[in-house]
């Protein structure tokens, strides 16, 4: 909702945007960026609908506004909270999928999922990633929604992939290190 890309790795946020067609690039600790919140991020996502940007640390959940008047993001009601109970893992991923359902996952060791309302703080489904998401990375870090019908996954092994969601299968896959991705995202 303000036009810039977030990228979380431990304690940093890195911010990328253009300006007259240049791209730019700055860092800040996540409570600076994002007052009164985690220290840390295990699960990150905005809802593109709301303009909510979700934080995750192990159970807590922090909800951010953008103020456009004051361009900061402030802390919204009824955050932070502990994650539901109702949700039997600690996430390692949030996405919005090409349907808007927000997505929490637990990657690596095992494919649980959840679709989970961040305002309730409730799941309203859970799964199998193999049975919903078939052939995801199990290492994935990331995820933006390129289109209805494609989204770039960013994985731990360091590579972009393209997911076609409609043939549930990775398209493309390109070989690249996070610090190189941040150069050319948004170009």
């Amino acid at each position: 909702h303000n036009g810039r890309t977030y990228l979380f790795s431990r304690d940093r946020v890195y911010e990328v945007w253009r300006h007259d067609n240049l791209q730019q690039k700055t860092s800040f600790y996540i409570n600076e960026m994002f007052p009164k919140g985690p220290r840390t991020v295990s699960v990150a996502y905005t809802n593109a609908r709301s303009g909510v940007t979700v934080l995750i640390e192990r159970t807590n959940v922090y909800r951010f506004r953008w103020n456009r008047d004051k361009k900061h993001f402030h802390l919204a009601r009824k955050s932070p909270q502990q994650l539901s109970k109702d949700i039997n893992f600690i996430p390692h991923i949030g996405f919005q999928w090409s349907d808007d359902n927000q997505v929490l996952m637990k990657c690596f060791q095992n494919n649980d999922f959840v679709i989970y309302d961040a305002y309730w703080n409730v799941p309203t489904f859970k799964g199998s990633k193999e049975d919903y998401f078939r052939n995801l990375p199990n290492d994935m870090i990331g995820m933006t929604l390129k289109t209805q019908t494609l989204l770039i996954v960013y994985t731990a092994s360091n590579t972009v992939q393209v997911y076609d969601t409609k043939k549930h299968r990775i398209v493309q896959e390109y070989p690249i290190e996070t610090n190189k991705l941040v150069g050319c995202i948004n170009e």
